[in-house]
């Protein structure tokens, strides 16, 4: 596969493609030579794609690139799959202004607070 992304000339849905194969296999350097070549992808899935197999790697590699809507499907993705670390992982590395992430990030933020005063009493 690393011989065909760099000989050929691949378009945003060959970058995806090949991005999600990539994850799914877990191969973090192809993942990021993919990248580095600034072909455009679809984030979205390919955060919910890192998500699924658990690359925390891959998915710190894509926050940076990723939009509000994009992060709140990879939060949905990991409250989906009852994966707390990995939603809290997301939470914690974007910073976005985007309502749906506020909300979750505030929601999270409550939550947390309500575990520790439950914690304190207990």
């Amino acid at each position: 596969m690393v011989e065909l992304i760099l000989q050929k000339s691949i378009d945003s849905t060959d970058a995806t493609l090949a991005l999600e194969t990539a994850v799914n296999d877990n191969l973090v350097h192809v993942t990021r030579m993919i990248m580095h070549r600034g072909i455009p992808f679809d984030t979205t899935r390919i955060l919910r794609a890192a998500v699924a197999t658990e690359c925390l790697n891959v998915i710190d590699l894509l926050l940076p690139e990723s939009d509000s809507a994009s992060a709140s499907a990879a939060v949905a993705e990991a409250v989906g799959r009852d994966r707390d670390d990995i939603m809290v992982f997301v939470l914690m590395r974007v910073d976005s202004d985007g309502p749906d992430f506020i909300l979750m990030k505030t929601a999270f933020q409550y939550r947390r607070g309500a575990v520790v005063k439950h914690w304190l009493r207990g």
